[in-house]
């Protein structure tokens, strides 16, 4: 199975927690690759006019109704993550894959 067919087959939701440079890197690598744009969910408290855009084809920016995701990938700088920690803690069940 290719990268693109994989993620051709995702059907829960994917929070990406930091849209900067190398979270911002990696939606649009998986957007390219065939994520379907209403399984994501961005948190990112100044996302870029690129991430912002990306509202139009679906993609959730910093949703007011949080619930837990599939999968979580923190894509912060670690020297942010006590910031960042708590306000990701709604995305997060006892079934969600937690990737850093």
């Amino acid at each position: 199975m290719s990268n693109t067919d994989a993620l051709k087959d995702i059907t829960g939701t994917i929070v990406l927690a930091g849209a900067g440079k190398m979270g911002g890197a990696m939606l649009a690598g998986w957007l390219a690759g065939g994520l379907d744009p209403k399984r994501v969910v961005v948190v990112e408290p100044t996302p870029s006019d690129e991430i912002k855009a990306l509202a139009a084809r679906g993609v959730r920016i910093n949703p007011k109704d949080a619930a837990a995701a599939d999968t979580l990938v923190v894509a912060v700088k670690p020297q942010t993550f006590r910031e960042a920690g708590p306000m990701l803690k709604p995305f997060v069940g006892a079934s969600t894959l937690v990737v850093s």
